[in-house]
Protein backbone atom coordinates (compact mmCIF):
# COMPACT_ATOMS: atom_id res chain seq x y z
CA UNK A 1 0.00 0.00 0.00
CA UNK A 2 1.22 3.28 -0.78
CA UNK A 3 1.34 5.89 1.49
CA UNK A 4 -1.88 7.44 1.05
CA UNK A 5 -4.68 6.06 -1.19
CA UNK A 6 -8.05 7.30 -2.16
CA UNK A 7 -11.32 5.21 -2.77
CA UNK A 8 -14.23 6.92 -4.46
CA UNK A 9 -17.79 5.69 -3.59
CA UNK A 10 -21.04 6.56 -6.23
CA UNK A 11 -24.22 5.02 -5.08
CA UNK A 12 -27.04 4.82 -7.60
CA UNK A 13 -30.13 3.56 -8.07
CA UNK A 14 -30.26 0.86 -10.79
CA UNK A 15 -27.50 2.15 -12.79
CA UNK A 16 -24.96 0.90 -11.58
CA UNK A 17 -24.03 -1.31 -14.26
CA UNK A 18 -24.12 1.66 -17.17
CA UNK A 19 -21.67 3.56 -14.82
CA UNK A 20 -19.21 0.02 -14.74
CA UNK A 21 -19.54 0.25 -18.68
CA UNK A 22 -18.64 4.52 -18.98
CA UNK A 23 -15.86 4.00 -16.65
CA UNK A 24 -14.40 1.13 -18.46
CA UNK A 25 -15.19 2.83 -21.58
CA UNK A 26 -14.24 6.50 -21.21
CA UNK A 27 -11.33 6.05 -18.85
CA UNK A 28 -9.94 2.65 -19.61
CA UNK A 29 -10.63 1.38 -16.37
CA UNK A 30 -10.08 -1.86 -15.40
CA UNK A 31 -12.77 -3.94 -13.46
CA UNK A 32 -11.29 -5.83 -10.72
CA UNK A 33 -14.41 -6.57 -8.79
CA UNK A 34 -18.36 -7.25 -9.27
CA UNK A 35 -21.18 -8.91 -7.47
CA UNK A 36 -24.52 -8.38 -7.81
CA UNK A 37 -27.26 -8.83 -5.38
CA UNK A 38 -28.40 -12.31 -6.22
CA UNK A 39 -24.88 -13.85 -6.37
CA UNK A 40 -24.19 -11.83 -2.63
CA UNK A 41 -27.20 -13.40 -1.15
CA UNK A 42 -26.01 -16.82 -2.93
CA UNK A 43 -22.38 -16.49 -1.82
CA UNK A 44 -22.08 -14.72 1.29
CA UNK A 45 -25.85 -14.35 3.16
CA UNK A 46 -28.05 -16.95 2.24
CA UNK A 47 -31.00 -15.63 4.79
CA UNK A 48 -30.76 -12.13 3.55
CA UNK A 49 -33.78 -11.14 1.82
CA UNK A 50 -33.86 -8.98 -1.83
CA UNK A 51 -35.91 -6.48 -2.75
CA UNK A 52 -38.37 -7.50 -5.54
CA UNK A 53 -36.76 -6.44 -8.82
CA UNK A 54 -33.34 -5.58 -7.44
CA UNK A 55 -31.93 -9.30 -7.27
CA UNK A 56 -29.73 -7.63 -10.15
CA UNK A 57 -28.58 -4.95 -8.95
CA UNK A 58 -24.80 -3.99 -8.22
CA UNK A 59 -24.24 -4.98 -4.65
CA UNK A 60 -20.43 -4.16 -4.78
CA UNK A 61 -17.60 -3.27 -7.66
CA UNK A 62 -14.35 -1.87 -8.13
CA UNK A 63 -13.12 0.23 -11.07
CA UNK A 64 -9.46 0.81 -11.05
CA UNK A 65 -8.51 4.24 -13.01
CA UNK A 66 -5.26 4.76 -13.12
CA UNK A 67 -4.41 5.52 -9.30
CA UNK A 68 -8.10 5.93 -7.72
CA UNK A 69 -10.08 2.98 -7.29
CA UNK A 70 -13.96 3.83 -8.29
CA UNK A 71 -16.51 1.80 -5.80
CA UNK A 72 -19.86 1.81 -7.65
CA UNK A 73 -22.84 -0.23 -6.41
CA UNK A 74 -26.66 0.65 -6.54
CA UNK A 75 -28.67 1.51 -3.45
CA UNK A 76 -30.44 0.31 -1.56
CA UNK A 77 -29.91 -3.47 -0.80
CA UNK A 78 -32.00 -3.13 1.67
CA UNK A 79 -35.80 -2.10 1.66
CA UNK A 80 -35.10 0.16 4.58
CA UNK A 81 -32.36 1.88 3.09
CA UNK A 82 -33.61 4.95 0.81
CA UNK A 83 -31.80 6.63 -2.07
CA UNK A 84 -31.72 10.37 -2.13
CA UNK A 85 -30.53 12.14 -4.95
CA UNK A 86 -27.19 14.06 -4.19
CA UNK A 87 -25.90 11.97 -1.46
CA UNK A 88 -24.77 9.70 -3.96
CA UNK A 89 -20.94 10.15 -3.36
CA UNK A 90 -18.70 9.77 -0.88
CA UNK A 91 -14.69 9.06 -0.68
CA UNK A 92 -11.86 7.15 1.61
CA UNK A 93 -8.65 7.45 2.46
CA UNK A 94 -6.69 4.54 3.28
CA UNK A 95 -3.13 4.58 5.15
CA UNK A 96 -1.20 2.20 7.02
CA UNK A 97 0.42 5.23 8.89
CA UNK A 98 -1.61 5.87 11.84
CA UNK A 99 0.21 8.78 12.75
CA UNK A 100 -0.90 10.21 9.10
CA UNK A 101 -4.71 9.06 9.47
CA UNK A 102 -5.16 10.51 13.12
CA UNK A 103 -3.48 13.87 11.83
CA UNK A 104 -5.55 13.90 8.74
CA UNK A 105 -8.35 13.12 11.02
CA UNK A 106 -7.59 16.04 13.15
CA UNK A 107 -7.46 18.59 10.92
CA UNK A 108 -11.14 17.26 9.38
CA UNK A 109 -13.03 17.34 12.45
Amino acid sequence: MKELEFAVFLSLNGQAEEAISFYQRVFDGELLFKINNKEFKEQLNPAMSLPKGRENFISHSIVQIGGIQLQIADNPIYEKMKFTQGNQVSFSFLSQDLMMVRKIYKKAS
